[in-house]
């Protein structure tokens, strides 16, 4: 047993606010397929977040090989979406600015588990398998919706995760690439044996799975469709063959991957770059801040020195004239004060 919830429970707001997920327990099995259907705003995307480490519950625990994922901190959270669980959501969520083959191998070079040639090494075999040989470089605006869909089932594979969520595949996508779609997840799973939940509206795909559930009004159910009432169809690929012969310049070749422009390499070489420079520019604004404080100080104290000269300058007089007041004593001082009174001047007439 790979995954199991008990108790899961989600409610938003306060006070009454709104249950989106009220009673939910599911198992899953290594390799099993588990289909979730139900009508929009059900809650069986919230179920999958819950489950996907990335909305936290308001109760319950989410097992994966029997550890509560919600009793880790959050950078064991991330490390875990990461590194064990792909991601297939019901937006393409591609970047635009990188083509297909950096957009595949970008989970792989930020977890940081391998290096950027295994990482692009592995990104063209998945490319190669899900039936993009001739599109690797193209960007997703060059790309068709079932194209960019096989792109991010590649990414979501990349690092050869124990649990597959698939939120809605087969979503804006025209009946025969649909059917591609619902064929190529099924022979990915059956290779690699990972297990794999796929909410889903398109009954086609939900009948496929080992066991089907549905969600009412956030609760989930064991669900079973009448016998007889749905008869898939196995269709043909439209896009070529699932099993491909890889070409050996690409794949085992190491000066092939080599020629492949990687992201993580160049990624981290820029950012060591920028970081280097960043710290000098950080040192000569240090440098410069220590030296305008060491100026400014020095120009402060020359104006403190100046000022201190012109007072010594400016009461130097009064000074000596004080000083020779004390050196005559106050008696010849008051006798030289009387003699210049008016009366002694008119005696003196």
């Amino acid at each position: 047993m790979i995954l199991r919830t008990s108790g899961l429970r989600k409610h938003y707001g306060a006070g009454a606010g709104y249950e989106a997920v009220s009673e939910a327990e599911l198992t899953l099995k290594q390799g099993e397929f588990v289909s979730i259907v139900g009508r929009s705003g059900s809650g069986k995307s919230t179920l999958l977040a819950m489950i996907g480490a990335l909305t936290k519950p308001s109760e319950g625990q989410v097992l994966l090989e029997g550890e509560d994922i919600w009793s880790l901190p959050e950078k064991a959270l991330a490390d875990l979406r990461c590194r064990h669980m792909g991601f297939i959501f019901q937006f393409f969520s591609l970047l635009a600015s990188l083509r297909a083959v950096d957009n595949v191998a970008l989970p792989a070079l930020l977890g940081r588990s391998t290096t950027a040639q295994d990482a692009y090494l592995r990104a063209q075999n998945l490319l190669l398998r899900v039936g993009l040989e001739d599109r690797m470089f193209a960007y997703p605006g060059e790309m068709s919706g079932g194209e960019q869909r096989r792109v991010v089932i590649a990414r979501a594979l990349i690092n050869k995760p124990r649990l597959l969520l698939a939120d809605e595949p087969t979503s804006d996508l025209d009946e025969d690439t649909e059917n591609d779609i619902i064929v190529l997840l099924e022979e990915l799973r059956r290779e690699a044996a990972f297990g794999m939940i796929v909410v889903t509206h398109n009954l086609e795909l939900a009948k496929r799975a080992d066991r089907m559930f549905e969600m009412k009004d956030g609760v989930l159910t064991a669900a079973d469709l009448p016998e007889g009432a749905f008869h898939p169809v196995r269709p043909e690929r439209r896009f070529g063959h699932t099993k491909l012969t890889v070409p050996a310049n690409i794949v085992r070749s190491v000066d092939g991957a080599r020629a492949v422009y990687r992201l993580g390499e160049n990624f981290w070489a820029a950012a060591g770059r920028a970081l280097v420079f960043g710290g000098l520019i950080f040192a000569l604004v240090l440098f410069g801040n220590y030296g305008l404080a060491r100026y400014q100080r020095h120009q402060v104290l020359m104006r403190k020195e100046r000022l201190d000269a012109l007072a010594e300058l400016a009461t130097s007089t009064l000074k000596g004239e004080i000083a020779s007041v004390v050196s005559l004593g106050e008696r010849h001082y008051k006798q030289r004060s009387i003699s210049k009174t008016p009366a002694a001047t008119s005696r003196s007439m």
